[in-house]
């Protein structure tokens, strides 16, 4: 390869001629130079001998040879010396890489040089930035105040703020600031030419040419970084085209170039020899086109960093940590506090004390103080022995836990104590006095014996009256009435101990009739048929089939609650005498059997009136069903499809209804079992009575019949009846009435077991594909939920008190809560038939008030759109995790099921109504 006469060297080595150069200039990346020049031989080893890191190269392009012009010889030119009013800077760093070598005699020296940039990628450090007012400009001068003479240019955000906590972690200046940049989206661009000015933070702005569309090209798209950025999210593919050209003269990246009608950018270059030329070639991008994946620090996941609390404010700690030299309070970041303790003993560290400050991932976002740092461990008598805990404080209060036993003492200089021992029982000490109080009894309860020791005095007194006792080496009976009975003394006369002759004992009495036991059996009909003469009177009102029913079923409650109320107090009893069957008293068991058979007969009582209520409005319900299913057989709706549809939607409605007023039954009943059991006895008795009045009706009809009018002279009125030869009869009126009344009953049974309105039955979900664009998709979702919905979700709850979380068991909440699907709308929006509706019926389906549930912020942003089966936990796998209340979720998985049939079959009836409109 021949020398490249326009180019010149200024470094510490004697160069005869360039023999090859090649220059690198790369966003993210240092600027690199590589050149190979031919040297005396008398300098041989030398110039790698005696370089240094310190050692600088420049390398010049000269615009005009003057001397090659003059007719200078080209071995006469010193490269060594350029004039830099002539010359453009090619390249300007620090020398990386020396090496001198021999080939046929001849020397030739190799140099590799990089930016002054990379001595910012030379040491990994830690610390932090946690003054939330500071720009990236003071940021960026903070971190080149460890390199004198250095500087830089700002292109991207003069001025703003960093806004949250930036921390620095075992990784390099260089490292850190472009993870900073690409969080902004943009990248470092190093200066290849002035060695003072390090880089430049985000793309620079430099000179415009305009390009000759003759220019030789190749164009490229880059669909590997249009994915990267997210696709449509980040514009239009088109974006990412790019041009590669190769010119003689020299632009700088950041320069703009029109060409081919169309703005671009140098986004990168290099330089190298050919024909004795310098070419470059340049990557000209669009603006949208130079965009960066934002980078992360791999190693700050999982880090906890140790330092100092400096503050603590409600929930929230600032640190110093130790990675920082210093770290002023008032510039210091706030820190949310959560233990690893969680809830439980739940402390916030103090002034002074060591704490840790853990990272959750290597976003850095969100990081969290996980609680206090023991420094003394190895030394402190307490921890040494690592099967004993202790959580104590500032004052001295202190709990400790050991194998065997909890102990809880106070930090006065005379602590009250409290010690739960396994081997010795529980011990209460007080210095002073030791009060218990209680609204109701205090009782004290035990096989064996109650001992009360003091030093003086036991004193007993009833609060308000000196009425008591007390025991001073007597025992003294003090009140405001007493009584003196009578008193009795027992003299006994001199014991007569002379020896006497003995005689043979009596033989052994015969052994005593074992005492029969109490007649359970006995006393337990005693209790229940006066319940049930209770009830039956309570139900005289009632058909005889249904108040034996009901009379029935309060029997059986109440003697379930005699039985369970009898043995209970039987156990109380043998607790008290020691196990001793014979101490029993009997009459204590039967007051304790009579009163648990009315509690249970109350409580069933309630349930009968419930299901007795609900099961009328069911059969009223259940004949409006077969009444507006008859509808369908009148000639003008038979053909009618869309009136047959519209059927279907009023069966619907009805169902909604039915389901809506059951369940408000069945809430307020005490035996929920009870409850059902009772409706469906209820539903078969009324069919049973039903089946019996139709061979009466039967019976009835005369061979003749017409339909006459009944005069009610009271109302002023004549109504239609059924006529026997002309002649009013209105004596099948309660069996009319029975027969339709079992046909609503057996209407809401098929209902119930098809599932669906008027025994037309539910529809499987069938999914697929989502059936709209993403921008309809986006325009549905801010219509639902509709405000009436959330005002459904939140009736009853108080927003301005703190409750507890029903579904994050021990998580607590202040607020409204918001309505969510049950079904999901990705998965409504993927049932089949789901597109071929009109908004407003796609909107219909999607706020159907069934398919709604409150839910606090935190459960609702948690689970998302995952089903039920899917959301088992809250922070899964992170601090603060909380599973799922597994009762809430069987129950909601079961409605998700059932909700996934109605929406189903909502939408078939207007894919249906639309087809045939």
């Amino acid at each position: 390869m021949g020398a490249v006469h326009s180019l010149r060297v200024e470094s510490p080595y004697k160069l005869l001629k360039i023999e090859d150069i090649k220059v690198e200039n790369k966003a993210n990346e240092h600027g690199y130079l590589y050149l190979k020049a031919l040297i005396d031989d008398s300098i041989n080893f030398q110039s790698t001998i005696n370089a240094s890191t310190n050692d600088k190269i420049c390398v010049y392009e000269e615009q005009e040879d003057k001397n090659v012009r003059a007719g200078t010889q080209e071995n006469s030119v010193d490269i060594n010396v350029a004039d830099k009013e002539n010359s453009k800077i090619l390249f300007s760093g620090i020398v990386q890489n020396i090496r001198t070598s021999n080939v046929d005699g001849i020397y030739y020296l190799e140099i590799q040089a990089l930016t002054v940039s990379f001595e910012l990628d030379i040491k990994e450090k830690s610390r932090s930035f946690q003054n939330l007012d500071m720009t990236y400009d003071e940021l960026i001068a903070i971190i080149l105040s460890d390199y004198p003479e250095t500087n830089f240019s700002q292109c991207i955000c003069n001025g703003e703020k960093i806004g949250r906590p930036l921390f620095q972690y075992k990784e390099t200046d260089w490292s850190f600031l472009k993870r900073i940049a690409s969080e902004l989206k943009s990248e470092l661009y190093c200066d290849i030419i002035n060695i003072h000015n390090m880089f430049y933070f985000g793309r620079p702005s430099n000179t415009s040419y305009e390009l000759e569309d003759t220019t030789y090209y190749k164009a490229h798209k880059n669909l590997k970084r249009y994915h990267e950025a997210c696709g449509r999210e980040s514009g239009h593919d088109t974006d990412y085209f790019y041009y590669e050209i190769e010119k003689k003269e020299q632009y700088n990246v950041g320069d703009e170039i029109y060409f081919k009608n169309k703005q671009l950018y140098v986004n990168q270059y290099s330089a190298y020899d050919l024909k004795d030329e310098v070419i470059y070639k340049y990557k000209l991008c669009r603006k949208n086109g130079i965009w960066q994946t934002k980078l992360y620090n791999s190693v700050i996941g999982g880090a906890a960093l140790e330092g100092k609390v400096l503050a603590v404010d409600g929930e929230k700690v600032k640190l110093h940590l130790n990675i920082d030299e210093t770290q002023n309070e008032d510039e210091a970041a706030w820190f949310p506090y959560a233990p690893p303790t969680g809830n439980i003993m739940y402390s916030m560290p103090i002034v002074g004390t060591s704490a840790r400050l853990y990272f959750p991932n290597e976003e850095s976002e969100e990081p969290i103080v996980t609680g206090c740092v023991r420094s003394n461990g190895s030394s402190c008598a307490k921890t040494s022995d690592t099967t004993k805990r202790y959580f104590g404080t500032e004052h001295g209060s202190e709990i400790e836990m050991t194998p065997g036993a909890v102990n809880i003492k106070g930090g006065s200089k005379e602590p009250l104590s409290l010690s739960i021992d396994e081997n010795v029982g529980v011990t209460l000490k007080s210095p002073k006095n030791l009060n218990l109080n209680a609204d109701d009894d205090i009782i004290i309860k035990t096989p064996a014996s109650v001992k009360l020791k003091a030093q003086s005095q036991i004193g007993v007194t009833k609060t308000g009256t000196e009425s008591g006792f007390s025991v001073e080496t007597d025992m003294h009976i003090k009140g405001n009435n007493v009584i003196k009975d009578g008193s009795d003394r027992e003299t006994y006369a001199p014991f007569d101990d002379e020896p006497r002759e003995g005689k043979k004992p009596d033989p052994p009495p015969p052994p005593k009739e074992e005492k029969k036991g109490f007649n359970w059996g006995k006393l337990a009909l005693v209790a229940v048929a006066t319940v049930a003469i209770v009830a039956s009177v309570a139900t005289f009102g009632l058909g005889t089939t249904l108040a034996v029913a009901a009379v029935a079923a309060v029997a059986v409650s109440a003697a379930a609650g005699a039985t369970k109320a009898a043995q209970n107090n039987i156990d109380s009893q043998l607790a008290k005498n020691g196990g001793d069957n014979s101490q029993i008293d009997y009459g204590e068991v039967l007051k304790a059997e009579f009163f648990g058979a009315v509690t249970g007969a109350k409580d069933m009582l309630k349930t009968e009136a419930c299901a007795g209520t609900d099961w009328a409005i069911q059969t009223f319900m259940g004949m409006v069903g077969i009444i507006n299913q008859g509808r369908k057989l009148l000639p003008w709706n038979r053909s009618n499809m869309i009136n047959q549809i519209e059927i279907d939607n009023t069966a619907q409605r009805i169902n909604n209804d039915t389901n809506g007023i059951h369940q408000f039954f069945l809430d307020n009943a005490p035996d929920k079992q009870a409850f059902e059991d009772a409706e469906y006895v209820l539903d078969v008795a009324t069919i049973v009575d039903g089946v019996k009045s139709i061979p009466k009706i039967i019976k009835n009809f005369p061979n003749k019949f017409s339909i006459g009018e009944l005069s009610l002279p009271g109302l002023g009125k004549t109504v239609p009846v059924l006529c026997v030869d002309g002649s009013a009869s209105i004596a099948s009126a309660a069996d009319l009435a029975s027969i339709g009344g079992a046909g609503g009953s057996v209407y809401n049974m098929a209902s119930n077991c098809s599932g669906g309105s008027g025994g037309n039955g539910e529809t499987s979900p069938r999914y697929g594909e989502r059936q709209i664009s993403d921008e309809e998709y986006d325009m549905l979702r801010k219509q639902t939920p509709t405000q009436e919905i959330r005002d459904q979700v939140n009736e009853g709850h108080d927003k301005n008190v703190r409750t507890n979380d029903e579904v994050l068991t021990g998580k607590t909440f202040k607020g409204s809560l918001e309505a969510d699907h049950i079904v999901s709308m990705d998965k409504i929006s993927k049932m089949d038939g789901f597109g071929k509706l009109t908004k407003e019926q796609q909107l219909e389906v999607l706020n159907n008030p069934e398919n709604f549930i409150g839910l606090s912020k935190s459960a609702n942003t948690s689970k998302g759109a995952k089903s039920y089966e899917e959301w088992t936990h809250y922070k899964k796998g992170k601090i603060g995790e909380i599973e799922v209340e597994q009762e809430f979720r069987n129950r909601m998985m079961e409605k998700e099921r059932e909700m996934e049939r109605k929406l189903q079959k909502q939408i078939d009836n207007f894919v249906k109504h639309n087809e045939y409109k």
